[in-house]
């Protein structure tokens, strides 16, 4: 450790000319330059140049603005105390660890002999009543399905003809009187009046009844075959289910009492 320190005081010691110069190399910078520079006035983070003058313009409104007072800006140095780092050399103390053997005290184990009272087991033979269940056969009755083959009446929708009277409409030729006119030609005597004139006509007509044929609509009665949907018992074949008793062995539980042998435990003290 104290090696060490040694090493370290040495090597600052060989380099503090370097140091001394650079001390010095940054105080003439410092001193030669404005720490306010950029800033635009004397004060660290404050601008006093004067803004630009901007004119406003609108629509049909004219302002008119006071102008800013003109200035002049100028550098001046000035001096501000600063703490900076240097190294010095100094001598310090340390403190050196070694190891040493001392006796210090430890508890470590060991066994002695002792007198104990222990329990022994010894057996002893009983018999127990145990009840078992054991499975014993019974009969019992169920139910078993059999098929069984049965005719049964079904009625069943047949088409059976039938012959059925209906009008059928028929054309007969009758004859029927109609009475007609019929001219008779010439001139034919009507006679005279009481003064002694004489009449006469000319195209005279005459009815005439003559008989027209005419066919007349009739309906005659005529046979036709149709088919009827009639019911007709029949006989089916079909197989139903029955069940018949029967009897059946089964296994019942059965509760029976036996009697067991059983080691039980007895304790007796004994001195070890």
């Amino acid at each position: 450790m104290e090696s060490m320190s040694k090493e370290v005081d040495d090597h600052q010691v060989s380099l503090s000319p370097i140091y001394v110069l650079f001390n010095l190399l940054l105080v003439i910078k410092l001193s030669t330059s404005n720490p306010y520079e950029g800033g635009g006035g004397t004060g660290p983070g404050y601008d006093y140049t004067p803004a630009e003058h901007h004119q406003e313009q609108h629509v049909h409104i004219e302002e008119h603005h006071a102008e800013p007072p003109h200035g002049e800006w100028k550098k001046k140095l000035t001096w501000k105390e600063d703490w900076q780092k240097v190294w010095k050399v100094e001598k310090k103390e340390f403190w050196e660890t070694k190891w040493k053997q001392v006796a210090v005290p430890v508890w470590k184990e060991f066994k002695y002999p002792v007198w104990k009272e222990e329990r022994t087991p010894e057996w002893k033979t009983t018999k127990k009543p145990v009840w078992k269940e054991r499975d014993v056969p019974a009969w019992k009755e169920v139910k078993v399905p059999v098929w069984k083959k049965i005719n049964k009446p079904i009625w069943v929708e047949v088409k059976v003809p039938v012959w059925k009277e209906h009008q059928v409409p028929d054309w007969k030729k009758i004859w029927v009187p109609d009475w007609i006119k019929m001219g008779i030609p010439g001139e034919k005597y009507l006679g005279k009046d009481h003064e002694g004139w004489e009449y006469t006509s000319h195209d005279l007509w005459r009815k005439k009844m003559i008989w027209k044929p005419e066919w007349k609509k009739v309906w005659k009665t005529e046979k036709k075959q149709e088919w009827v949907t009639e019911k007709k018992l029949q006989w089916k074949e079909e197989w139903v289910q029955e069940w018949k008793t029967e009897k059946k062995q089964i296994w019942i539980k059965e509760k029976k009492e036996f009697w067991e042998e059983q080691k039980v435990e007895v304790l007796s003290r004994k001195t070890i």
